[in-house]
């Protein structure tokens, strides 16, 4: 039976974070926070063993690096969603640095996360999570 747990964004825009278990298999669609004033996290990360990104908003992907603090699971994103994320993250590290807002990861804590990263290609074949190919 699949289950659904929203570790945030089930109430509220913002801060989405969507784990999947069907099994054995745990995956997370995306890890963001609410680019508030202090930012707004999800609920802390879970065991999971791959991530989807379904985009680069920060609400989708500003809390992406605390799961590669103790973890590694794959993260699995476009071409362009890759590419904007960096930018994007880091840049998130320097504010929470100049407003003073505790910090929850840092720019080592960014690039950790894209020694992970599997990108996908539009049309692409992709292996299934029990190891076969779509």
């Amino acid at each position: 039976m699949t289950k659904l747990k929203f570790l945030g964004g089930a109430e509220e825009v913002g801060r989405l974070a969507i784990k999947i278990t069907d099994g054995d298999t745990k995956v997370l669609v995306d890890y963001g926070v609410i680019p508030d004033k202090p930012p707004e996290y999800p609920m802390p990360p879970e065991p999971v063993s791959d991530i989807f990104v379904t985009h680069a908003h920060l609400d989708h992907i500003g809390a992406l690096p605390l799961y590669y603090q103790g973890a590694s699971p794959t993260i699995h994103a476009t071409l362009m969603t890759a590419n904007s994320m960096k930018p994007l993250l880091d840049d998130s590290v320097k504010i929470m640095n100049l407003e003073g807002y505790p910090v929850r990861f840092n720019k080592d804590d960014v690039s950790s996360l894209f020694a992970y990263l599997d990108v996908a290609r539009y049309g692409g074949r992709r292996r299934r999570w029990g190891g076969g190919s779509r």
